[in-house]
């Protein structure tokens, strides 16, 4: 989805009306730093191997679950906002 744009810090993508998210759409976002998905309508999420992710956030969406909920490989996040999820 975001090929090409590895250099993007900052990504917000909250208040989007977003439902779904392919696997690995942010595998080539290797500078990404903060993630902000909050107030969507996701069900269910896959985040993996973003080395440089500080703060991630997925407030506010229909993650109803722990198995909708998949990071994996993120070893410098520090931040991760999971607020009025299923809500």
């Amino acid at each position: 989805m975001f090929e090409g744009d590895s250099l993007l810090e900052e990504l917000t993508l909250s208040n989007a009306m977003i439902e779904s998210i392919e696997d690995n759409s942010f595998s080539h976002l290797t500078s990404l730093a903060k993630l902000d998905l909050g107030k969507n309508r996701l069900l269910s999420i896959k985040i993996t191997f973003l080395n440089n992710l500080r703060h991630l956030d997925l407030s506010y969406n229909n993650l109803t679950d722990r198995d909708g909920i998949e990071l994996q490989g993120l070893s410098g996040l520090s931040s991760l906002n999971l607020d009025y999820i299923g809500a």
